[in-house]
């Protein structure tokens, strides 16, 4: 018997113009490790939902959806399919670690000693010891997801359903993320399923792949099966990850799911090196600076930013990268005059305009029309904004009806309507699909040869090599190692990206997926 069935499953909100999820059937076994890709929109987060009772969203649903063999409506599936929500704030219910713990025990009306059992077992499980007395709004994002996902495995649900969980956590986070939910998997026999944009974060952990469009299910079985037809069909290459698309067209179909596996293939090949230069076309015309600027939040507390100093020029994407509470938002806040610095300056010579971390800050009117007419009156710019941006259709809807990626996009649109100049833009690949991803990177360097200067900070190290001209890393309230993209990502070793990682020692100068695309086919050996 399958652990969950769904059959024939539809559903639409209400005033949508069309079904957020259409006629779709499958089965998930006990014990699987399944992953959901999808372009934003495409009804995943819908799914998810309409897979635990409690957080059905209100619409029109028809079909069935069958936990253990009965259907979910008909029984209480609060303790035994947990659900860790897209937003990691808001699921936090408490102030502190130990009380988060405790509190869906609390709920069961359990004795103080079982239930102080129950929570030592599970700190230990998850190696959360060290945080157990500390505020919660002290944590860094990687570690917010964690007490998330402790808070609910407390309980032992038998499925665990997670959104999108490592949209906001750097690199380090990551790794730690899937070990411990690879544990609960292999350990505990915990049915789990992911909704990702990113496959290279799960593909080697799961075992099997289920692909949305247009709220219908296009692709499902065994992960090796589906990573095949996806490599075969041009229309998927936005969504593979560069050890992927080093696969496509080899012999026998083989895949490389790792960058050790990508790395070993291209050992066997011959691979000219990198001699195209990043041709320094800016214009060294300084339009923001921070001078020696120190922050903390409070004066009991150690600086966040200390003697940190910064120039940005006119037509320049200046990258930042750096580990989870490492103040790389705190640099943005006080760049863009949200937060002030208790000594130091900031100088800019155009206005400023930031896309925060968390877009519905952003989003404030009835519909996603009245968020964009609200900063521009130009009607040309908002319809090709919009148009460019996938947001046509979605014009008359609730900006909180919209999915993450989706909000991600009407939040840049209205940021770029403003008609600063200086772009900030705290994680702008959080939530969204590769697609957009593409489309986004084209967009921030017409603007830079527009003239517009974008500063970003992100853990989407893929994205930073592709779209920056130079990039530093915030450690201990300091901006250091600070250069042109290509030596930054060729002279680290941990925060680079992965085509670094694949061509080291194997072929020079290579940082993006397109210099080792054209330097294949020049050695002959992609056909």
């Amino acid at each position: 018997m399958a652990k969950i069935e769904v059959k024939n499953l539809s559903f639409s909100y209400p005033l949508a113009k069309q079904n957020g999820l259409v006629d779709i059937s499958f089965q998930i076994e006990e014990g699987d490790f399944v992953l959901i890709l999808g372009k934003s929109g495409s009804g995943k987060t819908t799914l998810l939902k309409n897979l635990k009772k409690e957080i059905i969203p209100h619409g029109t649903r028809t079909g069935e959806v069958i936990y253990q063999g009965k259907d979910i409506l008909e029984q209480d599936t609060s303790l035994s399919i947990g659900f860790v929500m897209q937003n990691t704030e808001s699921q936090i219910v408490c102030d502190k670690v130990w009380h988060e713990l405790a509190f869906g025990l609390e709920n069961l009306a359990l004795n103080q000693k079982t239930m102080h059992a129950k929570v030592a077992e599970t700190c230990y499980f998850f190696d959360l010891q060290n945080l157990y007395e500390r505020d919660v709004h002290t944590l860094s994002g990687g570690e917010k997801q964690l007490m998330n996902i402790a808070s609910i495995m407390v309980t032992k649900p038998d499925v665990l359903i997670l959104d999108e969980p490592f949209s906001k956590l750097d690199v380090t986070a990551k790794e730690e993320l899937l070990k411990y939910l690879k544990k609960l998997n292999d350990e505990l026999g915990t049915t789990i399923i992911i909704a990702e944009h990113r496959l290279e974060e799960v593909m080697p952990y799961c075992n099997k792949i289920m692909m949305m469009e247009d709220g219908k299910v296009s692709l499902f079985d065994e992960t090796k099966q589906v990573l095949h037809q996806m490599t075969c069909q041009e229309k998927y290459d936005p969504m593979l990850p560069h050890t992927l698309k080093i696969s496509k067209g080899k012999p026998g179909k083989e895949i490389f799911m790792t960058v050790k596996e990508a790395r070993n293939y291209l050992k066997t090949i011959s691979i000219p090196s990198c001699t195209s230069i990043n041709i320094d076309n800016i214009e060294h015309e300084t339009v923001l600076e921070g001078k020696e600027l120190y922050f903390r939040y409070d004066r009991k507390e150690k600086d966040i930013l200390n003697n940190l100093s910064f120039k940005t020029n006119r037509g320049e994407i200046y990258s930042v990268v750096a580990g989870n509470g490492s103040g790389k938002t705190t640099l943005l806040s006080v760049i863009c005059g949200i937060l002030k610095p208790y000594f130091g300056k900031i100088v800019a010579k155009e206005k400023i305009a930031m896309l925060p971390q968390n877009p519905k800050t952003l989003l404030l009117h009835q519909t996603v029309e009245e968020e964009l007419t609200s900063v521009s009156s130009n009607h040309d710019e908002i319809f090709s904004l919009a148009q460019r941006f996938g947001l046509t259709t979605l014009m008359k809807k609730h900006p909180y009806d919209l999915s993450g990626g989706e909000e991600e996009k009407v939040a840049l649109a209205k940021v770029l309507l403003t008609g600063c100049k200086i772009l900030l833009l705290d994680e702008p690949t959080k939530g969204i699909d590769g697609y957009f991803k593409k489309e986004l990177i084209l967009l921030l360097k017409e603007l830079k040869d527009k003239g517009y200067s974008i500063i970003i900070v992100s853990h989407d190290m893929e994205f930073c090599a592709e779209v920056s001209d130079r990039c530093s890393m915030l450690f201990q309230g300091n901006l250091v190692g600070e250069n042109k993209k290509e030596e930054f990502f060729l002279e680290n070793s941990f925060y680079t990206n992965d085509i670094v990682r694949m061509t080291a020692g194997i072929a020079i100068g290579i940082v993006t997926y397109e210099q080792l695309e054209s330097v294949l086919k020049e050695g002959n050996d992609v056909k």
